[in-house]
């Protein structure tokens, strides 16, 4: 009896043992192609979780900052080495390296206290993480302002100042929000006011 090889039983000659070289090159140009495209999107959603994850860490960290000092109603004593020593600050967006407070992306946090109030400024950021971040923290703040000049007025004064006007007191203006993290700022802040 004669066995056949199974080349022959699949009907198979020479010139159909695998791909030639145009098919291979098509095979790899659509490989790439895939990979371009979920890596597009994979740095798209991590972007987009990284400014939600910060805006939700500092409005949990406001939360946090109001129940400690909230009680005694003075925030005076507000510090980057009071609220680490607190244990206040988030795991995941905020540490403190010895002196400051430095969020996710790197930038150095700024927080003012007063008697009744106390004042965060955060950034520089993107114009896209402005526009992500800032809208979140309308319900744990009383004013922002967003801008290249958005800043503290400092000197335990717990208030903000420059920049756009995004919310003051119960009105949020979208279009200063518009206008503070766009238009022709290019390293948005975000000064944030708690009462």
């Amino acid at each position: 009896m004669k066995v056949r090889s199974n080349q022959k039983m699949l009907g198979l000659t020479n010139k159909n043992k695998g791909m030639t070289l145009p098919e291979t090159l098509l095979v790899l140009a659509v490989g790439a192609a895939v990979a371009v495209v979920g890596y597009a999107g994979y740095k798209t959603a991590t972007g987009d979780v990284g400014g939600a994850a910060l805006a939700q860490d500092t409005v949990t960290m406001i939360a946090k900052i109001k129940q400690t000092w909230g009680s005694t109603g003075n925030f005076t004593s507000l510090s980057a080495a009071n609220l680490n020593n607190a244990g206040l600050l988030s795991n995941s967006s905020y540490k403190y390296d010895g002196t400051n407070i430095v969020d996710g992306l790197g930038n150095t946090a700024t927080i003012d206290g007063a008697t009744t109030k106390f004042a965060m400024l955060l950034g520089p950021y993107s114009k896209d993480d402005c526009a992500r971040i800032a809208p979140q923290l309308v319900s744990a703040a009383y004013n922002i302002n967003v801008g290249d000049a958005a800043a503290l007025t400092g000197g335990n004064a717990g208030t903000v100042t420059g920049g756009s006007a995004f919310k003051a007191g119960t009105t949020t203006t979208q279009a200063n929000m518009l206008t503070g993290c766009g238009g022709t700022n290019t390293a948005p802040k975000i000064a944030i006011e708690v009462r």
